[in-house]
């Protein structure tokens, strides 16, 4: 085989003294190619790969004698000085170092799996946290005041006192609240389509809350007018003095329930 120039690793000694269209033989070259397959590319071609490879699919060398060589053939005249000890030293190596890349792959695809899980799950929390905030706040806004319907208590538009004199204004122009707690808020008219006509804080949804000295009621709340985006709306609700949004800015006002929405 060297004189021909044919490679003479084992698994090719023993193709070349076989009949390889005989079923048997078919399979045991299938079987070697197979697991060769299964080794990375570049130890595919290495001799003691492939001799490795060939002592799993047909066996370890005998008692005093080698595979693909026959019985009458001593191992000593194949391998010469070296020891089983040796060759079963290489593959050994060369398992090693298969098993080292393989384990390192599948480490590296696990981090990144795990990585993504972790980044999906935060993910998901962080929107569902996003959504119960939002129906808590619409439901402090829209409901709490409703809850106390059956109390006895002034209505909103018409408990308010028209404006008689300027000489004891109870709702002078005041700062914001300094409360981290409150709640910025959209003030929308109650007309279709629903126009923004001012940006205020939501200060209270208790229909006993006062304004001028008269609680605003159920279905209304009490908010901080901060800026007018219709300077010139009128105001549906009537406070003491106040007539436009222009106005209202810098003052507590009443403002139903229904139309405060949340930022």
């Amino acid at each position: 085989m060297v004189a021909e120039g044919l490679p003479t690793d084992k698994m090719s000694v023993w193709k070349y003294t076989r009949n390889q269209t005989d079923p048997d033989v078919r399979q045991t070259m299938d079987e070697f190619e197979r697991q060769l397959s299964m080794l990375p590319e570049d130890y595919r071609t290495t001799e003691d790969a492939r001799d490795s490879v060939f002592h799993d699919v047909v066996g370890e060398d005998g008692h005093g004698y080698c595979r693909t060589y026959g019985k009458d053939v001593p191992w000593s005249m194949v391998y010469g000085d070296k020891s089983k000890s040796s060759q079963s030293g290489s593959q050994s190596s060369i398992v090693a170092e298969i098993t080292k890349q393989v384990r390192t792959e599948l480490r590296k695809e696990l981090r990144d799996e795990i990585r993504e899980e972790l980044r999906e799950k935060m993910r998901t929390e962080l929107s569902t946290q996003i959504q119960e905030m939002k129906a808590e706040m619409l439901a402090i806004v829209s409901h709490e005041g409703s809850t106390n319907h059956n109390k006895q208590v002034p209505d909103a538009l018409s408990g308010h006192r028209e404006p008689t004199d300027y000489d004891a204004d109870e709702n002078p122009h005041t700062p914001p609240p300094n409360d981290e707690d409150v709640i910025k808020v959209s003030l929308e008219s109650s007309v279709i389509p629903r126009v923004q006509l001012a940006e205020g804080l939501l200060i209270s949804v208790d229909p006993l809350c006062e304004i001028d000295g008269v609680p605003i009621g159920p279905g209304f709340c009490k908010v901080f007018v901060l800026k007018a985006n219709k300077p010139n709306a009128v105001l549906e609700t009537t406070s003491r003095c106040l007539r436009t949004i222009r106005e209202a800015v810098g003052r507590y006002i009443v403002w139903r329930s229904i139309h405060v929405q949340p930022f």
